[in-house]
């Protein structure tokens, strides 16, 4: 989404926007992500994101709000088998509406140079997803890889037809 005036301009409604509140800790509790949600949704943010432990008590928060719904698939570590997480997709799309899905490209593949499996890996998930409406932000672990691999990350995401890149 690109910005209709510079973010000094903006009012802190008009800025959070364009913010996904992550409430992504394992240690919390349901109690810590029904606040932390609910600071999000009064806050204005773009979406809340969740494990999908929390999919349920969230989408009942932000139902009738202007804050969408986001869900984790393969978080953190990318590793499940590709038919994996186009099932946990399947699975979290069909029961929820939801704004975004982020998933995390296998960055051993990536460092590995296996562009074709990351970007198969990568289009099985975007494939479900947008057959329910719900946009794909492919999560790289900038961390974990190189200039170079950060950038064949990206563009297998573009090549698997992702709709937004985010980083580690």
């Amino acid at each position: 989404m690109k910005p209709i005036k510079k973010a000094e301009e903006m009012t802190v409604k008009e800025q959070a926007r364009y913010i996904d509140s992550a409430i992504l800790k394992p240690e919390f509790t349901m109690e810590d992500i029904q606040k932390y949600a609910q600071e999000g949704i009064d806050f204005g943010c773009a979406t809340i994101c969740v494990n999908p432990a929390a999919l349920k008590l969230v989408s009942k928060l932000t139902e009738g709000t202007d804050t969408g719904l986001c869900v984790v698939c393969d978080f953190p570590f990318g590793l499940s088998t590709t038919e994996s997480k186009a099932k946990q997709a399947e699975e979290y799309c069909s029961n929820y509406k939801l704004e975004d899905l982020d998933v995390v490209a296998n960055y051993g593949q990536l460092r590995a140079g296996n562009y074709d499996y990351v970007i198969k890996d990568i289009k099985a998930v975007v494939d479900v997803c947008h057959k329910y409406g719900t946009k794909v932000k492919v999560i790289i672990e900038t961390d974990a890889l190189t200039i170079e691999q950060v950038k064949q990350g990206t563009l297998c995401a573009v090549a698997a037809g992702a709709d937004f890149i985010k980083s580690s």
